[in-house]
């Protein structure tokens, strides 16, 4: 065999191995692709929700606990990020009227459950356990948010500013 006959060899194996890599590699990104595409799939038909539960503005709030007189609040909800699940996690301002005593607390919102008449129901929580409402009923405008069945025994309706 002549050197440029082994030369020729040589470039015909490494061009197939080239080419059999390029396949191998454009076959497992094709699958990697269809892979993401059905689990999108299969999340939006489970009715995920990838927008925050509440508007960002000020609610105005009227609240009793354990069945006493009503109090007023003002609460502001900001998200900074989505969690599995249907969740997300953020932060709740609220202020108590009269008297402006601020509470800042870290929150989780979560498992959110889709209503025939278009409003969501979500489970609330403080981060720290302090407070946690098995439901937290956000109409569909997001302008009216009902805290219900909480571990303070509290019952808030917030209506947005």
């Amino acid at each position: 065999m002549t050197t440029l006959s082994f030369k020729r060899m040589m470039s015909l194996l490494i061009g197939l191995f080239l080419v059999a890599s390029l396949i191998c590699i454009s076959a497992a990104g094709q699958g990697k692709g269809k892979g993401r595409k059905a689990k999108g799939s299969a999340m939006a038909a489970a009715g995920i929700v990838s927008n925050p539960p509440t508007l960002e503005t000020p609610y105005f709030c009227n609240y009793t606990i354990h069945g006493s007189e009503t109090h007023y609040s003002t609460v502001i909800m900001t998200y900074s990020r989505n969690m599995p699940d249907n969740g997300f996690l953020g932060h709740i301002h609220t202020v108590l009227i009269p008297g402006g005593q601020v509470l800042d607390k870290d929150m989780q919102v979560y498992n959110a459950r889709p209503q025939t008449d278009g409003g969501i129901p979500w489970s609330f929580q403080h981060q720290d356990g302090s407070v946690v409402c098995k439901e937290m009923l956000v109409s569909s405008d997001k302008r009216k948010v009902t805290f219900s069945q909480c571990s303070n025994t509290a019952v808030q309706t917030c209506n947005a500013f």
